[in-house]
């Protein structure tokens, strides 16, 4: 694969997961944005009205829970670190 190929498909890539995004934030659904950074099995969820939480799946449970909300502060440096939008403007 060349370069340009491969840039080419992180483009699309990019474009796919930022429409998975939309779509399941439109559709009241939490998005998972990651987990770099945080202890083994906590995931940041960002949710439709724009707060983002730390999350774990509990074992005796099939949905998630809940650790903590990131403060206004937490929640921009993580978009920023990972390139994501806030809604508002993604969705202008």
């Amino acid at each position: 694969m060349t370069h340009a190929e491969a840039t080419a498909l992180q483009q699309r890539a990019a474009q796919a997961v930022a429409q998975l995004r939309q779509d399941e934030l439109a559709a009241g659904l939490p998005f998972m944005l990651g987990s770099e950074g945080l202890p083994a099995g906590q995931f940041y969820f960002e949710y439709p009205d724009g707060r983002i939480a730390v999350v774990r799946y509990p074992q005796t449970r099939a949905r998630h829970e809940v650790v903590r909300w990131l403060d206004d502060a937490e929640a921009a440096r993580l978009r920023g670190t990972l390139g994501v939008p806030t809604l508002a403007e993604e969705w202008k």
